[in-house]
Formats: structure tokens, sequence, C-alpha cells
């Protein structure tokens, strides 16, 4: 697997920097719809411009998880999940000498758990597990609340304003579709724009090919989410039961 950070130089590099530029706060979302023939609202889970311009009905949710994100500066021998009651462990392989690994952990929101806690939490896991865990250093591991959107954008357009990635329709990272779903929106607004013959058009357009696709993948992330460990731990186990079987 390719890391963000390197997937994101690459197509920063390709597009060049008179085409994007990063971290620029959004100030005036109307001067912006006023000034530009199109706005795309690609600003993430509490975006300005969905907050501005689109149902204020649709916010954040708590899901009752917190997700560990780090790297471990090894390889090791297996990759996969470890689910347990509250609580899923997953290994996966990065860039040569590198693994990626996370952690969903249920969790109260606002309660605040150290790496040590963690340790606790998986002692006894397998070898990867533990190694991975002995060697985590805090300063470089990411500790997120996670949230989805909720209720439902009753569309994604409005206007000469669009949204796409978690602007639109956040979600859980249970079935690893979150980052996938942003360059999904990306092409479709593209081909859009490109085949249309004027922006509200082709508005419309992505709106009918990518909403309800989204939408359904965050519900499935959602049920996955309480499957892999948080909620419904009884049935996901007679059901790999059934499937060893």
């Amino acid at each position: 697997m390719l890391s963000r950070v390197s997937l994101m130089e690459m197509l920063l590099d390709a597009a060049g920097e008179a085409t994007v530029r990063t971290a620029a706060d959004i100030a005036d979302p109307a001067a912006l719809r006023s000034r530009y023939d199109l706005v795309v609202g690609a600003d993430g889970l509490r975006s300005t411009v969905r907050r501005a311009f689109f149902d204020t009905a649709a916010r954040p949710r708590y899901t009752g998880i917190v997700a560990w994100r780090g790297v471990a500066a090894f390889e090791p021998p297996v990759h996969g999940e470890t689910w347990g009651a509250g609580q899923v462990f997953g290994i996966t392989p990065q860039e040569p000498g590198a693994t990626d690994w996370y952690a969903a952990v249920a969790t109260p929101e606002g309660h605040r758990e150290s790496l040590d806690a963690l340790r606790v939490r998986f002692a006894g896991r397998h070898t990867a597990v533990t190694r991975v865990l002995a060697e985590a250093d805090e300063k470089n591991v990411l500790r997120h609340e996670i949230h989805d959107l909720w209720p439902r954008l009753r569309s994604f357009a409005g206007g000469n304003a669009v949204l796409v990635g978690d602007a639109a329709h956040a979600m859980t990272p249970s079935l690893g579709q979150g980052a996938c779903q942003a360059p999904r929106d990306a092409d479709t607004l593209t081909t859009c724009l490109r085949e249309a013959g004027d922006v509200a058009s082709a508005l419309r357009r992505y709106d009918a090919s990518r909403r309800r696709p989204a939408q359904r993948v965050v519900s499935m992330s959602r049920l996955m989410t309480r499957l892999a460990g948080h909620h419904l731990q009884g049935p996901r186990n007679l059901l790999l039961r059934l499937l060893a079987a």
C-alpha cells in the first residue's frame, strides 16, 4: 500500500503549485461563491462550505469509537485484523521497511486514554500486535474520535456549490473507503463538468451519480464498525463459525 503522504505528494507534484494551494482558510464562503463559477467544498467533516450553503441539520455524529494510527519501522510476518470485544487491531503492509497499524477502540466521548492503556488493552494478543505497540512512540501516533455525518444530506450540490469527500459523506474507517470515495467524487464531478453544457446541469448529474452510492457506503461502513467488534460480537462470531464450518 501507498502512504497517504506519498500519494498527496505525487498528486500535488503532478498538478503543480500554480494549480493547487493547500492550507488556505475559507474565511468568507459567500465571497467565493460570488467570484467564481464553481465552489467545490472538499473541506472535510466539519466543512465550512457545507455549513454555509447546505442542510445545517447534517452534523458530525460520534460513533463511540476512538481510532489510533501509526507506522511501525519493521515488516511483521503477518498482516490482517484482530477482533475482540469492543476493539479491533489492524496491521497492513506499506512501503518497504514500514507497516501501517491501527486500533479502533470503543471509548466514551471525551475520554482520554494513553498509549500505555492501549498496550494493556491488547496485552496477550499475538506477537505482531504486542511488538507494534511496544515500539510505538506517543509523539508519532495519531488518536482521533471517529465521527460520521448524520442525517444524510438531501443533495451534494446547491446553486454553484458542490461537496466532495468527507464534506459530503464522512464515514467510519471500517471498510477503508473514506479516502477512496473522495477521488471517485472528483472523477465523477470532472466528467460531469466536461460533458454537461453548463455548471447547473453538471452538478445535477453529479448529485444523481454519487449521492446514493456514497451514502450506501456510509451505511455499510457503520454496520461493519458494529460487526467487527463494537456492538454485534455475538452475531459476528456466529457468522464466522458458520463460514468456517
